[in-house]
């Protein structure tokens, strides 16, 4: 199975050849030390500071471009990050990075960004800040071990 590659500045974006395939990504909130923001959650504190997990199954760098803060790059979600997180205490001088797993199957791909999320749901109770929705399936197993 395919590995993470490192922590990467979103601003490194188009200078990283993985991000021309397809798989599944992480971003996070790193100060200017680039050391992670750690979250307050609902069932303990993120240490590595996650901001959303997903998946693509075209270009990765197609879909992470949205979180670059130049709008003319179509960086309209880096706003909405900055919008939200701009006023809370810690969150001043954040910058985002982001890390891949490369995939090639489009099931696999799938299975693996709710595999993440489910990690995610199970340790904090709560999904990262930035995921507005979950996989169905993710939500329904995490559902099943609370009932």
């Amino acid at each position: 199975m395919a590995d993470w590659i490192k922590w990467q500045p979103i601003s490194k974006l188009y200078d990283d050849d993985t991000t021309r395939k397809k798989g599944v990504y992480q971003i996070r909130l790193v100060d200017t030390r680039d050391d992670p923001i750690p979250v307050p959650r609902l069932a303990g504190t993120d240490k590595e500071g996650l901001y959303y997990i997903g998946k693509t199954t075209k270009k990765l760098r197609d879909r992470l471009k949205v979180f670059l803060p130049d709008p003319e790059s179509e960086g309209e979600v880096h706003e909405d990050i900055a919008e939200a997180l701009r006023n809370k205490p810690g969150f001043r001088d954040y910058r985002l990075q982001y890390r891949v797993k490369v995939l090639e199957d489009k099931s696999v791909i799938e299975a693996m960004e709710g595999f993440h999320i489910r990690q995610y749901l199970e340790e904090f109770c709560e999904k990262p800040q930035g995921n507005w929705s979950l996989p169905r399936k993710a939500f329904d197993q995490v559902l099943a071990k609370i009932r």
